[in-house]
């Protein structure tokens, strides 16, 4: 009996097929009193990612916990942080992680874009209206 327990635990686990996926999470202070957070992703391509809201403009959050709130809503928990200097201005990153089954659940729930190339409000509707739910 407890080998066929033990059997039955070893094939669930290597059926099993989720991994975790990572991103940095960057956040710049913005405006004249640094008041306000600009956030960018880093999934480990070539390019950062800017995060999108509703009206396809950049989000801009108050503070970096309003930008990781944001990013848990949508399944990633942070794993670590550190301070980086560029130039005169303090970049906060964020390490976070996500457990996937596959890649297309990595960017489920953002609306996100190359920094340098950013997308028309029609390009965005275009894609947030194509019916599969996920957003690019």
């Amino acid at each position: 009996m407890a080998l066929m327990c033990l059997a039955s635990s070893a094939q669930t686990d290597s059926a099993d097929s989720s991994y975790y996926a990572y991103c940095e999470l960057l956040g710049t202070d913005i405006g004249f009193f640094k008041t306000k957070v600009v956030v960018s992703l880093d999934f480990g391509e070539e390019k950062k990612e800017t995060i999108y809201g509703e009206d396809g403009k950049p989000i801009k959050f108050h503070s970096m916990p309003g930008a990781i709130n944001y990013m848990s809503k949508r399944g990633w928990k942070v794993k670590g942080t550190y301070v980086y200097d560029e130039g005169k201005q303090h970049v906060i990153h964020f390490l976070l992680e996500k457990k996937v089954s596959n890649d297309a659940q990595i960017r489920e729930g953002l609306v996100t874009q190359k920094v340098e190339n950013q997308l028309t409000k029609e390009e965005m509707d275009k894609r947030r209206n194509d019916g599969d739910g996920m957003y690019y």
